[in-house]
């Protein structure tokens, strides 16, 4: 589950995908919410109402950390490497 801050004040909590993924990670901007799973990376843009499957060839076996600075997204993998590509 994930839990977003709302404007009132209040914690809404919201499914990731089908909720049946252990959450690894997760990193937002004003436009994204990304969240790492036990088995995928998901992507929503309309404030996790919907989300979809954002992995497109990353080694998800070997990510340590994400980021995202305006529309692109980072990934630190093992040996120091990063990955990245617009989102």
């Amino acid at each position: 589950m994930l839990f977003l801050h709302q404007s009132d004040g209040n914690w809404l909590q919201k499914k990731v995908a089908d909720g049946q993924e252990g959450i690894r990670r997760v990193v937002a901007n004003k436009q994204f919410i990304v969240v790492q799973t036990t088995d995928h990376l998901y992507r929503s843009s309309d404030q996790a109402e919907t989300w979809v499957v954002d992995d497109r060839g990353l080694p998800l076996d070997q990510l340590l950390d994400l980021e995202i600075t305006d529309d692109t997204l980072y990934a630190l993998l093992t040996a120091g490497r990063v990955w990245s590509r617009s989102l």
